[in-house]
C-alpha cells in the first residue's frame, strides 16, 4: 500500500500543519509525523505553543485521514467503511484525540517544528472494527486426513500471484496486500480462516494475521511456535488482493483436528510478504 502524504496542509490561524504517515505491518503500528514552519512567530517558544494547540485540535482528523487508504478487507479501505458508519468515524476520531505525541522537536535551522505519533493497530484500531464477542468455529472435516499437531501456520506470499476469478491463465499476476481483516481460502474457495473465527482476546493481542518480510519466521515464535505448518500461496483474491488461496491438502491438515483448528481461533497465522518501505523523514 502506498504511504499516505496528506494532499493539503491542515489550515488554521497562525500555523499550518502537514503530515506524513506509514504503516509498519510487521510491528502493528501506524506512525504519523506532523510538521509546521515557524514562519512569522517572534520566538520558537511562541511557535511551539501554537503548534501544540493546533495538534490537540487537529490530530484526530489527521489520524483518520492517515487511516483512509489502509485496506480493511478485500473490498473496502477504511475510508470506504467509514462512509456508511458514522459511529466508526467518531470512535476513530476519539482514539486519535487521545494519543499524545511521542516527541516534539525543533530542527537545527530553528525554522520547523516536528511532532511524531505512534498508534497501535492492536488492540486500539482493530478493536473498533471487531464486532463479535464469540468466534464461530472453523469448518471441521467430514473425512479423515492424516496430519500432526502444529504450533502455527506460515504462508509464503512474497512476489506476485494470479488473481483468483480474474486471471485464470496467470498472465497478469499481482502482489498480496496486508489488511486488517484478511481471509484465507483453499484453492476450491472454501473459507479456511477469517477474523470472525478468532477469539477477540487474540485479535486484540496481535491482529488477524501477523506480517513479516523476512523468511526467518521462527523470529515470530511467540505467535507460531516451533513447529508450524509451512505452505505457499497459490493465488490472491478480492478487489484489493488482501486474501490468499492455499493448497487444499494443506487446508485439510489444518482443519482436520481440534488442536489445529485452534490455531485459527487464536490467530496463530503468519504471512511472509512484501511490505511497503517507510518514508524518508527530513
Amino acid at each position: 500500500m502506498p504511504l499516505l502524504l496528506l494532499s493539503a496542509p491542515v489550515y488554521g490561524e497562525g500555523i499550518d500543519l502537514t503530515a506524513i504517515s506509514d504503516v509498519h505491518w510487521d510491528r502493528g503500528t501506524l506512525g504519523i509525523t506532523v510538521k509546521a514552519d515557524i514562519g512569522d512567530y517572534r520566538s520558537p517558544g511562541e511557535a511551539r505553543v501554537a503548534f501544540e494547540d493546533k495538534l490537540r485540535r487537529e490530530i484526530g482528523t489527521i489520524f483518520c485521514e492517515a487511516l483512509y487508504d489502509i485496506y480493511l478487507d478485500s473490498y473496502r479501505t477504511i475510508k470506504e467503511a467509514l462512509e456508511r458508519n458514522n459511529a466508526l468515524l467518531m470512535a476513530l476520531l476519539d482514539l486519535g484525540n487521545r494519543v499524545a505525541p511521542m516527541n516534539i522537536y525543533l530542527d537545527t535551522t530553528l525554522s520547523t517544528l516536528t511532532a511524531t505519533f505512534q498508534f497501535n493497530m492492536y488492540p486500539d484500531i482493530i478493536n473498533i472494527f471487531t464486532t463479535h464477542t464469540y468466534p464461530y468455529a472453523p469448518t471441521s472435516l467430514m473425512y479423515h486426513v492424516p496430519t500432526v499437531k502444529y504450533s502455527g501456520i506460515v504462508i509464503y506470499a512474497k512476489g506476485e500471484y494470479p488473481v483468483h476469478g480474474e486471471d485464470p491463465a496467470g498472465k497478469n499476476p499481482e502482489p498480496f496486500h496486508p489488511s486488517i481483516q484478511p481471509k484465507i481460502f483453499d484453492t476450491q474457495m472454501n473459507l479456511v480462516a477469517e477474523a470472525e473465527m478468532m477469539e477477540p482476546e487474540y485479535l486484540s493481542r496481535w491482529g488477524t494475521f501477523g506480517y513479516t518480510d523476512t523468511t526467518d519466521y521462527l523470529a515470530e515464535k511467540e505467535r507460531i511456535g516451533a513447529t508450524p505448518i509451512f505452505t505457499m500461496a497459490r493465488a490472491v483474491f478480492g478487489d484489493y488482493r488482501t486474501d490468499l488461496l492455499i493448497p487444499v491438502d494443506v487446508a485439510d491438515q489444518i482443519l482436520a483436528t481440534p488442536d489445529n483448528r485452534k490455531l485459527i481461533e487464536q490467530g496463530r497465522i503468519l504471512i511472509i510478504c512484501d511490505l511497503p518501505a517507510a518514508p524518508l523523514i527530513d
